[in-house]
């Protein structure tokens, strides 16, 4: 070959065959269809198929590309008889299949691209439009070097790099549009465009190159050759042709009958679950189209056991549910309404209850139906659900919770009949041992004034022990009534510190008040929240080693008061804490101090503070101390406010964190 670019005899391109040269391009068209076609394989195939499907698109879009080239060569006249040499022949088809595989590899290193991706990645689609349009190049000029004729064929230097472009492009082209997920339309638009690529590259070459007539070097040329003639390649080629493409089509449409034959595998064991689940659910279900035609249905539902215990029991596939329904009473036209809605799209897919039965064999039916949507209603789901021992219990509740009440209502009646029955011979008892203690009426030996003395208390105890117990009673039942006024806290906590002081002293115990003097002003009842406070701090000094030290303060958060008393005593467990809050019960804890007291203290503290509309909580550890810290709204709810009721603390606005809630006490453990 010779490359100078000098003015040669004859221009190859012209003097082609109309009819071989269309032959040519269409060649190249369905080489371009079948390879996309198989790129498509190649993009979704994984393992050993992947590459048997780059081995058949790199065979049918080489051996396609191949084709065209020696068709158009036949279509070639010159002004002299010529041949192909064979070994030329054969490797200019070696490296049109060899190019094409190693862009088809060289595009997917990445292994399967996802359906979803419509693009590969841009450098190893360049890498590989590349590799395949060097690789249709030299197998062009390798082709063109095979030609045995009277002469030799020169090349413009122009024309050869033009149509190496053409090669790169129309091959990186044609493997992005082959990786691509297109459609069917798209890709024969795409395999036309494509052979029009290869086309254009062929003749662009078929451009650059000049014959020039040298009848002393054919004798030569053909001794070293092993000439073909024209009208065999032309049979071979078209043989080839067939078989390529044949075999392509076919592995494409066995490929596509294999894929079908996976997804209605994959529908028959999707099929199989489904069935297997529909049989293993605990209650009737069947499906039914738009005209209430019973589609399928699990065992529960056929069963003929269940003809009476259901509207529709024991029905089959295929036969209609809505005639069924008609035909079971009031009950059926009330499932056969409801059901219609819901296919029909007109009727929320709300569950209902109905009623079969009567008397002692009376059932109650839970109607559970959801719509089967394909764009419109088509059917409905159909569940029936014997709730009737669901029933049966929320009845017996209500007949409890009513029991409960009379017997909360009696304790009542009965706490407030004994209060009186108690207070009346108190106020007797405390009137005349206070008489006598006094010696109002003489002088008496100091033993009896003793003795009058522990009477007096004796029933002091008894009185305060009777309005805590009606007090919780009240509050428990909500029937406490509180006094809400403005309350200056200050004063009632020293009032409170007061009543307590004289026997800390005696115990050596320090009480530490540190009280705020920036306090918002505090609505509340000022009897039950001196009771608190009085409470609280009995309970602190009462559990208070000798010298030990008890404290109270009172500073203002978030639309609250919080005020804590704590003390350095012998503290509480998480157990105890719980016990201490029950009423009538006590954490007691070995000590050298005996404890007094009944139990009600804490408790009551509690239920009025969360009348209130606060919380109370326990931070305490064994030996160690106690801190209680009781939380107020400023403002106490309204009785007509949400907030308001025998749990008022439930509503309390505190800006404190979420887990603390008013309606238990609290205990956490340092």
């Amino acid at each position: 070959m010779d490359f100078t670019g000098d003015s040669l005899s004859h221009s190859l391109l012209p003097g082609h065959d109309l009819w071989l040269a269309v032959l040519a391009i269409l060649v190249a068209v369905l080489a371009s269809y079948v390879a996309f076609d198989l790129g498509k394989r190649i993009r979704i195939a994984r393992g050993e198929a992947r590459l048997l499907w780059l081995l058949g698109g790199a065979v049918a879009m080489g051996g396609g590309i191949w084709s065209m080239h020696f068709i158009a060569m036949l279509a070639m006249r010159l002004p002299v008889n010529f041949d192909y040499d064979l070994r030329l022949t054969l490797l200019s088809l070696l490296i049109a299949v060899l190019a094409t595989g190693a862009g088809f590899t060289v595009a997917t290193l990445g292994g399967a691209i996802p359906l979803g991706e419509q693009r590969t990645a841009p450098l190893p689609l360049l890498a590989s439009g590349l590799c395949m349009g060097l690789g249709i190049a030299g197998m062009h000029y390798v082709g063109m070097a095979a030609i045995v004729a009277p002469g030799h064929i020169a090349y413009d230097t122009v024309f050869v790099v033009l149509s190496i472009l053409v090669a790169v492009v129309a091959a990186t082209a044609a493997l992005h549009l082959a990786l691509s997920d297109i459609r069917r339309m798209h890709r024969v638009l795409a395999a036309v465009m494509m052979g029009a690529a290869i086309a254009g590259m062929h003749f662009t070459g078929m451009a650059a190159a000049h014959f020039m007539p040298d009848p002393a070097a054919y004798a030569a040329i053909a001794r070293a050759a092993t000439p073909v003639p024209p009208t065999i390649l032309a049979g071979l080629i078209t043989a080839a042709d067939i078989i390529v493409f044949a075999l392509a089509l076919i592995a494409t449409r066995l490929d596509r009958r294999i894929m079908e034959l996976q997804a209605h595998r994959q529908l028959a064991i999707l099929g199989e679950r489904y069935a297997a689940t529909l049989n293993a659910l605990p209650t009737p279900l069947a499906l039914i189209d738009e005209r209430g035609l019973i589609l399928t249905a699990n065992p529960l539902w056929q069963w003929p056991g269940e003809r009476e215990r259901f509207v529709g029991g024991g029905s089959r596939p295929g036969e209609d549910y809505f005639a069924l329904s008609d035909a079971a009473g009031g009950a059926g036209a009330e499932v056969r309404v409801h059901l219609a809605g819901v296919v029909q799209g007109i009727q929320p897919a709300a569950p209902i209850e109905y009623r079969l039965g009567a008397g002692a064999a009376e059932r109650t039916i839970r109607l559970l139906a959801a719509p089967i949507v394909e764009g419109r209603a088509v059917g409905a789901v159909v569940v029936h659900l014997d709730i009737t021992a669901e029933r049966v219990a929320e009845q017996r509740m209500r007949e409890a919770m009513q029991t409960i009440e009379a017997a909360d209502q009696a304790k009542t009646t009965f706490l407030a009949h004994m209060s009186h029955e108690l207070r009346t011979p108190l106020n007797a008892i405390l009137g005349f041992s206070e008489l006598i203690r006094d010696a109002h009426l003489g002088p008496l030996p100091e033993r009896y004034r003793s003795y009058a003395d522990d009477i007096h208390r004796s029933g002091q105890h008894l009185l305060a022990l009777v309005n805590d117990v009606l007090d919780l009673s009240r509050v428990e039942s909500g029937r406490l009534d509180l006094q809400i006024e403005p309350v200056d806290l200050a004063s009632d906590i020293r009032d409170a510190v007061s009543l307590v002081a004289q026997r800390a002293e005696a115990l050596g115990i320090r009480i530490e008040q540190r009280v705020a003097a920036d306090l918002p002003p505090l609505n509340a009842d000022p009897l039950r929240l001196r009771q608190i406070l009085i409470n609280l701090l009995t309970n602190a000094v009462k559990f208070t080693p000798d010298g030990g030290q008890v404290t109270v303060d009172a500073v203002a958060v978030a639309r609250s008061i919080r005020i804590t008393v704590a003390d350095t005593g012998i503290g509480m467990s998480a157990a105890e804490i719980a016990l201490a809050l029950e009423p009538f019960r006590q954490a007691r804890r070995l000590s050298r101090r005996p404890r007094e007291g009944s139990g009600l203290g804490l408790p009551l503290a509690k239920a009025l503070v969360e009348s209130h509309g606060g919380m109370l909580m326990i931070d305490s550890e064994p030996e160690v101390g106690t801190r209680i810290t009781i939380l107020l709204p400023t403002r106490v709810p309204d009785e007509n406010s949400p907030a308001a009721g025998p749990h008022a603390g439930d509503g309390a606005v505190l800006d404190e964190p979420a887990s603390l809630n008013a309606s238990r006490g609290i205990s956490r453990r340092r």
